[in-house]
């Protein structure tokens, strides 16, 4: 858990984001436009003569599964096709993360969207981004030219596909789509809360993250003398993206990109190694609180002894009507050497400064990390900073293993609390640049032979070789105790003695023992011991769940009731505020608190009446509860009439089991269908060549009719993988289909 940021002030109530002349204000409407203000793009001969050309230059295989595995002369040749085939899957998905990157949601979505579009221009995310585009380097230029021109020969080529708002891409829009990613995890991961701090409603409200999975053994612990890596991000079940980039001239990189890296895979393996990535909570947000007290120079703010003068500029984003119209509104902003203004409290204006957000690199890092050959070039890799949290969990052919609490995490003075707003007049609280990789929280090959991260504490990586909490700065770190139920089924698992078959590997990447089970059911059952010798009958009328119970192997099964009864009896004994969100709507009729007498039997008793209201019968098996199903549309969809599958995994922060599937009970439905969790899944053992295993919940296509829009889920709903084909020659032998972007697919067996 992160240290919460605190503020010992009141928000001051305000009908804008922000107040008066230190904050913008949303004008009348200047402009009014129609809803049809974006034509389609048309393409010059010249331009379509160009990407015809590096068309050719591309080679996109689609395996039995639908997976692209994209091969070109160049890597930016590679970027190309990797834009185009994933177009080709999820175009209107890649376009919604564009176009909010851009600040420019509210032409799409409307009011709602607006303050996510004032909160992107106040960071100057298109300027920024712009920049990052001018400043780079020819080889990464390139490779964002290609990725912008991949995405339009797709539209070029697709007359029948629509976008909503952007018919042409430029090459800076991939820097400002990675930036969005960044503003992302100050809103919804860093303590600051920024949802609160703008005194406003941002969109999307976050969904509480449960959180992901990684491991790693090295070659004393693997039956093959080979390291080996558990990929196991979870995410919503919508985000998996699976993908496979190759050229001529040494680019090979396999696995995901899901929603916010689409240009290039952020976890997976090349042919010398791999990683995977997990989410941390380093605090890379502050807030400083602003004087600006000289009425003749209202520009001008406190600092030292003197002032400086801020920057003021004016920007305008468009936003829908319900009549189909576009509105102009103008916004101001000012912004210190902090940051921009984003609210004003007690009288003081609040600025805030995002690590990571003015130098971009994102991008950069992960193509560089995909490119790295060994751990000494992938650590190099690491020190862009362009990620600015996240764990890193690695492994590679020599047979090293790492783990890295990874962030771009500033340099500050220790001797101020940053758990608050800090004096901006004061120059101590200025940041002194970045923390090197080798000050960060690590471990390199541990005695231990493993390294594990659930979003857990960077000081229980592994065994006994861990960090020590003392040695690094307060902030840099959450709480150093901080060990979730996943962490100790993970460690259960890896200190077994002996070494692990690539089999045995695999099989535990879909552990479905529910570690909590074996802590809290003693307690149940010696509850319900007291209670038999207190109150016969109601006693009674839980015998069959605790004989259950007590019969009951802990392991999730679709076959198991107990599963079923001990899943939803932890979550009524849950906290509120401890509850996933999705879970929410599962009303027991129970107070949940902590303390109390006989908690633990009325959870019980209240899971019991809930199954009869709603089944009729409390023998309901988990797998008629817990249920995969592949909504037809992003608002939803679900429905007990079309077809679904029975998965044995659970929520793994309540339960603690390691295939963790988070579901939720649409209204009037009887089954919990599956958003969140194991989002994607793969086994990497290294060697002289990588062997991968990799599985996704749903499939490659977000198209419906497409044969992959399920095929994977069967698979998934099993604990079962399929082969991820790596070397162009197992690529080739093993396509369905291949292609030049543009072209029909043209089947090969």
């Amino acid at each position: 858990m992160i240290r919460q940021k605190h503020y010992n002030c009141t928000v001051t109530a305000m009908a804008s984001l922000i107040v008066s002349l230190l904050c913008w204000q949303p004008a009348t409407a200047q402009h009014t436009s129609s809803a049809s203000a974006y034509p389609t793009y048309k393409f010059s001969a010249s331009e379509l003569r160009r990407l015809k050309q590096r068309a050719r230059r591309v080679t996109i295989y689609r395996d039995a599964w639908g997976t692209p595995h994209v091969y070109g002369k160049t890597d930016a040749d590679a970027e190309f096709g990797l834009a185009y085939a994933t177009a080709e899957d999820r175009f209107l998905m890649m376009e919604k993360r564009f176009y909010r990157a851009l600040g420019r949601s509210a032409e799409v979505d409307g009011p709602k969207a607006a303050n996510w579009d004032i909160l992107i221009r106040a960071f100057e995310i298109p300027r920024l981004s712009k920049e990052e585009y001018a400043n780079a380097s020819p080889r990464i230029r390139a490779l964002a030219q290609a990725f912008a021109d991949g995405l339009n020969y797709f539209l070029a080529t697709h007359p029948d596909v629509h976008p909503k708002l952007l018919t042409h891409f430029k090459p800076w829009y991939l820097f400002a789509f990675f930036r969005n990613n960044t503003v992302s995890t100050a809103v919804d991961w860093s303590g600051i809360k920024l949802r609160e701090l703008a005194g406003v409603v941002l969109p999307e409200k976050p969904v509480k993250q449960p959180g992901s999975n990684a491991w790693a053994v090295g070659p004393q612990k693997s039956v093959s003398g080979h390291a080996m890596l558990f990929l196991n991000p979870h995410d919503a079940l919508t985000a998996p993206y699976e993908v496979h980039v190759m050229s001529a001239t040494g680019w090979n990189m396999s696995g995901e990109t899901a929603f916010s890296r689409y240009a290039v895979p952020s976890l997976g393996h090349n042919a010398s190694l791999g990683w995977s990535l997990t989410v941390n909570h380093p605090d890379i947000v502050d807030v400083w609180k602003e004087t600006f007290d000289d009425p003749e120079h209202p520009l001008r703010y406190r600092y030292d002894n003197g002032y400086k003068t801020a920057d003021d500029w004016t920007d305008s984003i468009k936003i829908r009507q319900k009549d189909e119209t576009l509105k102009n509104r103008k916004l101001e902003f000012r912004k210190t050497i902090h940051g921009p203004v984003l609210a004003k409290r007690n009288g003081h204006p609040l600025t805030v400064r995002i690590a990571g957000l003015k130098n971009g690199g994102q991008f950069q890092e992960l193509y560089a990390m995909s490119k790295a050959h060994n751990l000494s070039e992938f650590k190099k890799a690491l020190e862009i900073k362009g990620i600015t949290y996240h764990n890193i969990t690695y492994a590679d052919k020599a047979g090293h293993i790492f783990y890295l609490y990874n962030g771009a995490i500033p340099r500050r003075d220790p001797k101020y609390d940053w758990t608050k707003s800090v004096d901006g007049s004061d120059p101590g609280t200025l940041w002194k640049g970045y923390h090197s990789i080798n000050e960060l929280p690590q471990v390199i090959d541990p005695p231990s032979g493993w390294v594990l991260n659930t979003n857990s504490s960077p000081f229980h990586a592994t065994d006994k070789a861990n960090p020590v909490p003392s040695e690094y700065p307060s902030y840099m770190v959450g709480k150093a105790d901080h060990v979730n139920v996943r962490s100790w089924r993970s460690r259960e698992l890896l200190s077994r003695k002996g070494r692990f078959t690539f089999k045995e590997w695999q099989k535990m990447a879909f552990d479905t023992h529910f570690y909590v089970a074996d802590e809290k059911l003693p307690g149940l059952i010696a509850e319900w011991e007291k209670l038999k010798k207190k109150n016969t009958e109601r006693a009674d009328k839980l015998q069959v769940m605790i004989e259950g119970l007590k019969q009951w192997d802990h392991n999730g099964s679709i076959t198991s009731t107990a599963s079923t009864w001990f899943t939803l009896w932890t979550i009524a004994m849950l906290n509120p505020d401890e509850i996933p969100d999705s879970y929410r709507n599962l009303d027991f009729g129970v107070e949940h608190v902590h303390a109390g007498p006989e908690q633990s039997i009325r959870a019980l008793e209240a899971v019991r009446k809930s199954l009869i209201d709603k089944y009729g019968t409390i023998q309901v098996p988990w797998g008629d509860f817990n249920r995969l199903q592949r909504p037809l549309s992003a608002k939803g969809g679900f429905s007990d009439d079309r077809q679904s599958l029975a998965v044995p995994g659970g929520p793994g922060s309540i339960v603690g089991d390691i295939f963790a599937f988070y579901a939720m009970r649409p209204n009037g439905s009887k089954h919990l269908y599956g958003i969140y969790g194991d989002s994607y899944v793969s086994v990497v053992k290294f060697g002289s060549e990588p062997k991968a295993y990799s599985v996704v919940p749903w499939g490659e296509s977000g198209d419906p009719k497409s044969p992959h829009f399920f095929d994977q889920a069967h698979l998934y709903a099993r604990g079962q993988f399929k082969r991820a084909w790596f070397t162009l020659k197992e690529v080739k032998e093993h396509a369905a289909f291949a292609y030049h972007p543009g072209k029909e697919p043209q089947n090969i067996q």
